[in-house]
This record gives structure tokens, sequence and C-alpha cells, in this order.
């Protein structure tokens, strides 16, 4: 009976990088993957299909009334997700759930399931998150956590009797090298980075990562850096930033991976987190990997997620960003010794591999099945 794992997220699966790389890889072992998610862009399709990954979708309802809404689409996942059980669940199958999000709405319909491997991708400090985690995770068999710091913090609020396995959210397969751009946006966005010093962000421009401060202190120090953002605009993040410093740039928002063809244009690139949270402070973002893998030097604030992983690697400056000297010091160090950050961003991305802890997550899932078990 082949082994089969049946994958379910109540996001969009585009939109969580590190369930794209836990799905393709699981692939790559020879596992059988069936996808239950909420919505799927189109690059991001045809790389599961590519791998031979199954996917059914939710349709989610949308009424005026929140309240209507939540209850009706409640009850169509129900359905959904009991349809989706009997027509693929084995002996030798396992449930995967891609999100707390996922889990703590749907746990009703769930618990019953086993064995469960369970991401943590987050750890937010809200009653709500640590009120639903508290009572599900005992209840489940395997849980990842994307960094080592937010897992020893599970165990402790948690009373875990085990530190989760660490999966780091290093995307998937290889990244794109410098191209001309495979959309006519793409190209557009592409050509106005050509022969400029580019400071690159890609993510969303958001409060909780605003980077004004950044942007003073490129302007005080007349830099020769364009400050370049790639991502959603929310709460009018932009036109701030574009008031501060006169050499911003926006390119728009790109889809994943696509937004991936415009990082190796970057001089450097920028990772920024409010100091002002466990989830923040020890954050585990995707970027620096995707900045890594295509050898940007990174400019990142001082906190202890980004210290202890580019920064300790050699592959970026973590400074103040409220000190402007430090940080036109620190890119007039990056400046000097160029070849060294990239060298050492390169192999920041080579050495991080998750395929010895996904193979450990599979055998310790799998010695639970009913089949494993007879």
């Amino acid at each position: 009976m082949n082994k089969r794992v049946l994958y379910f997220l109540l996001q969009p699966i585009d939109s969580r990088p590190p369930c794209i790389s836990q799905v393709c890889t699981l692939r790559d072992m020879g596992i059988e993957v069936v996808v239950l998610t909420t919505g799927c862009n189109g690059p991001i399709w045809k790389l599961l299909q590519s791998k031979g990954v199954t996917c059914e979708f939710f349709t989610m309802k949308q009424f005026p009334v929140m309240l209507l809404q939540r209850g009706i689409n409640a009850v169509n996942y129900f359905f959904m997700f009991r349809k989706f059980w009997k027509k693929y669940w084995t002996d030798n199958t396992v449930l995967w759930i891609g999100s707390e999000q996922s889990v703590i709405k749907m746990w009703r319909f769930l618990k019953h399931r086993h064995p469960v491997i369970l991401n943590a991708l987050e750890f937010y400090e809200h009653e709500w998150y640590q009120k639903g985690m508290k009572k599900i995770v005992p209840n489940v068999e395997i849980l990842t956590a994307c960094e080592p710091t937010r897992a020893k913090y599970m165990v402790d609020w948690w009373n875990l009797e085990k530190t989760p396995y660490i999966l780091r959210n290093k995307p998937y397969g290889s990244l794109p090298p410098k191209g001309n751009g495979s959309t006519p946006e793409l190209k557009a966005a592409i050509d106005l980075l050509r022969d400029k010093k580019v400071l690159l962000y890609q993510g969303s421009i958001a409060p909780d990562r605003d980077l004004s401060l950044l942007a003073q202190a490129l302007a005080r120090g007349n830099s020769e850096f364009y400050l370049v953002l790639s991502g959603p605009d929310k709460n009018g993040g932009l036109k701030k930033l574009k008031s501060i410093y006169e050499r911003v740039l926006y390119l728009g928002n790109f889809p994943a991976p696509t937004h991936l063809e415009i990082t190796p244009y970057a001089t450097a690139c920028v990772a920024f987190y409010e100091d002002n949270c466990i989830n923040n402070r020890y954050c585990a973002p995707n970027k620096i990997y995707e900045y890594a893998g295509c050898g940007a030097p990174m400019l990142c604030n001082a906190i202890p997620g980004l210290m202890e992983t580019v920064g300790k690697a050699g592959a970026a400056e973590c400074v103040d960003f409220s000190d402007a000297r430090e940080v036109l010091d620190a890119l007039a160090r990056m400046d000097a010794r160029y070849e060294d950050y990239q060298q050492a961003a390169l192999a920041f991305y080579r050495n991080t591999d998750n395929s010895e802890v996904m193979e450990q997550i599979v055998s310790d899932a799998f010695s639970r099945t009913k089949a494993a078990k007879v």
C-alpha cells in the first residue's frame, strides 16, 4: 500500500512557502500527496501539477453578514473535509495540517483523524492563539516549528514533552538567474533596475515592517542607493516612504514565485521586523533564503532571528535602523567587501538543508499508521 499524505490548509497554498516546500519534498521522497486548500495561483499550480500533486479546493462563500458567512463556510468545510477524507484516506495515510490557523478553526472536524503532523508556522502571544494551541497540540502526534527558539517557547508555553522538529523556511528548488522578465510587468520592473544601485525590500509594506527609519537614514546620508519595494502596500506605507526619500521605487506586487525574477537585480536586500514580540524577535523569514540564494548581501535590523542566522553567517549587517550613521556605515562595509558578503550569503543558502529532518518526520509519522502496526 502506497504511503499517502493528506495535506490540509485553510489558506491559499501559494501564500505559504513552507507548505509548498513540504508538499514538493514529500513528492520527491516518493510519497503520494493530496492537497485540500482554499486556492492556488497559476505558477504554483503548474509546479504542483508537474510534481504529480493532486489538489482539491474549498470554495469560500461571501455574504454581507459576517456571522452568516462564517456559519455557512463552517458547514461547507465540514462536508468538504468529510468527503475529502472518505475519498483519500487509507490505513497508510497521514494527515498534515499546514498552519495553526487551519487547525484552530477546524479542530472539531479533525480531532479524530490520526496520525497528525501540524505546522506551527508562527508563535503569536494572542490569547485566542495560545488558548487554541495549548488545547490542540497535546492531541497531535508530530509538531513542526520553523525556528529553534520559537520551538523552545512552544515547549514551555504548551507543556510539551518533546521539542518540535525544526523545518527552516527555505523555499523549494533552485532560484532563477538574471533574466529579462517572464511577463510584460516583470520586464518593465527589471528594466527600471538596470544600472542602478538597488537596495531591495520584498514583502508587505505594513506598520509592523515600517521602513521609514531606513528611508530617513538614506536621505540623511544622500545615499546612492535606490530603495526598491515589491509587495502589497498596506495602510499607505508607500506614500510615507516616498515623502521621506526621493529615491524610492515601487515595482508592484508579483505572485510567488515570479517575484524571484526581480531578486537577482538587487545590489543588497533588506530584512526588517519590529522588535516587539516573540514572533518577530525570533522571525523565520523565507525572504532571507530567497535573498541569500541570489547571492545578495543583506541589511537587517538587530533582532535575534536575523543576527543568529544571516548575521552570524557573515551574509548580513544587523544594525539599529534608528541610528542613521550605523545604517550608512553598514552599507559602506558591504560595499568595501562585497564579494565576501556575496559568498557568505550563497554558503548560508547551501548549508541549510531540510531533507534529513523531513525524512525523520516521515519515518516517525508513518510508523504510527494502522498499516505499520499490523
